[in-house]
């Protein structure tokens, strides 16, 4: 299922994304449609078809627009864009959505917090 969508603040589009879920995990559910359901967002949908979700994964890229993204984000010509790829895993490494995300470079600071697993004391 591909679906695209165009966010706005205050008025202002602010970021576009693409969506792709395997239609073998979600076809014939009540989530098939991802805005046509009673849930919203990605690991809520999932878990209520058993898909529990474990990770996700982000590739970002900076790069110029494409045309249509800059017409559709209204940046001045020669603003780079963010380019994310974010992709969601279940607990058997399926991946069950992969979205293109585009935001405006100079709109937005991007920020990660990763985690650091408990360990064994380390001794010198």
């Amino acid at each position: 299922m591909k679906t695209n969508y165009r966010f706005f603040a205050d008025g202002v589009p602010v970021m576009l994304s693409t969506s792709y879920e395997p239609l073998a995990i979600t076809g014939g559910t009540p989530i098939e449609q991802p805005e046509a359901g009673p849930l919203t967002g990605v690991i809520p949908r999932m878990d209520s078809i058993e898909r529990v979700i474990t990770r996700l994964s982000e590739t970002v890229t900076a790069r110029a627009p494409r045309p249509y993204e800059g017409d559709a984000l209204d940046i001045p010509a020669g603003t780079p864009v963010l380019a994310v790829e974010r992709t969601y895993y279940a607990t058997d490494e399926t991946a069950v959505e992969t979205a293109d995300i585009i935001v405006s470079a100079d709109r937005y600071t991007l920020v990660y917090h990763v985690p650091i697993p408990l360990r064994d004391s380390v001794v010198e």
